[in-house]
């Protein structure tokens, strides 16, 4: 797998891969920071308000779409709902493109302290009790 400048906040094509809530976000994110964005997914979304408006904002959305587009690009944003076995994913890592998580690209651009709590018990009181301290 291509790895990613830890440091890097800012990338001049970046490829969002889902366009959903999470998608949608990271597309803004990246505009917002000057890259050239392109975000696509394999469901038509046809007439979604979210996808005409990262349009007007200069995204450049592709969807229904059945294969990644050719070209290169600094990053690649993954979605949540796509799993890293994705031939998608699979795809961008045999072209040598970086891949990360949508959050990882958030965290990236985080200024704030942050405190994250994983597991498969207990997150809600963990997080609760954090919050109240």
């Amino acid at each position: 797998m291509a790895m990613l400048d830890r440091r890097a906040s800012h990338y001049d094509t970046a490829l969002v891969l889902g366009g959903g809530a999470s998608g949608a976000a990271a597309a803004r994110l990246l505009l917002a920071n000057g890259s050239r964005v392109v975000l696509v997914d394999r469901q038509p979304l046809d007439g979604d308000p979210a996808m005409a408006g990262l349009r007007d904002m200069g995204v450049d959305v592709r969807l229904g779409c059945s294969e990644l587009p050719a070209g290169a690009f600094a990053a690649a944003i993954v979605s949540p709902g796509i799993p890293a076995s994705s031939p998608w994913v699979r795809s961008l890592e045999a072209r040598g493109i970086p891949v990360m998580a949508e959050l990882e690209l958030g965290w990236r651009h985080c200024r704030s302290r942050v405190l994250a709590v994983t597991g498969s018990n207990g997150k809600s009181t963990m997080v609760k009790l954090c919050a109240e301290s």
